[in-house]
């Protein structure tokens, strides 16, 4: 009996643990770094986990590191072929899908959910800081960039012209994940479930049997 008790006090703490680390990771903010002078991408979440990978065009392999020890990323390996018993059931999915497409009031109510949700996604994201360095050919084009970023508009857009040659962009984005519950939430909420169960007992009642 009091191993049991203490199997239970063990679980309940690693199941508070397991609640307080996901709500740490919910509240946390992803941080993406994208730096062309460099020639990098970098991502840091939760002070512990970076990820970092060259940009196209550069050099360098993809890194991961946890808590400042590096990870072994593998490589993708081939994937198999499927099974021919499951191209059934992937069938069906996408004649059901192109049905509820073709109904027009599924594809109004579909059209008006994703709007509302990339709105909410877009909430999530804050731009932090950026710095656009352009070094334009014509002189003329450079003193007119070089008007332009002192106004509160060049500012705001990170605009630093120069005459040095130098062109590159640095952007900092901070992604937050609780703020996607909610319209991940309502996204679901206003689907038309009525049509699409309707498309969808139609194209059982109208599918071969077998």
């Amino acid at each position: 009996m009091e191993f049991l008790v203490i199997a239970l006090e063990i679980l309940a703490g690693l199941a508070i643990f397991a609640i307080a680390a996901a709500i740490a990771a919910m509240l946390s903010p992803m941080v993406l770094v994208v730096d062309s002078a460099e020639g990098w991408m970098r991502m840091r979440w939760l002070w512990a986990l970076e990820y970092e990978r060259p940009l196209p065009g550069t050099e360098g392999a993809p890194r991961m590191r946890f808590v400042g020890r590096p990870i072994r990323i593998s490589a993708r390996k081939p994937r198999k072929k499927r099974a021919a018993r499951r191209a059934k059931p992937r069938a069906r999915a996408s004649r059901l899908a192109s049905r509820c497409l073709r109904d027009s009031v599924i594809r109004r109510a579909l059209w008006a959910q994703l709007r509302k949700l990339l709105r909410g996604m877009l909430r999530s994201a804050e731009i932090k800081r950026r710095r656009i360095r352009v070094s334009p050919p014509d002189p003329a084009t450079a003193g007119m960039l070089y008007g332009f970023a002192q106004t509160p508009s060049g500012r705001r857009a990170g605009i630093e012209p120069n005459f040095e040659g130098e062109n590159s962009v640095l952007l900092e984005i901070r992604f937050y994940p609780h703020r996607t519950i909610a319209p991940i939430f309502q996204f679901f909420i206003g689907l038309p479930y009525r049509a699409m169960i309707h498309e969808w007992r139609s194209g059982a009642a109208e599918a071969p049997a077998g």
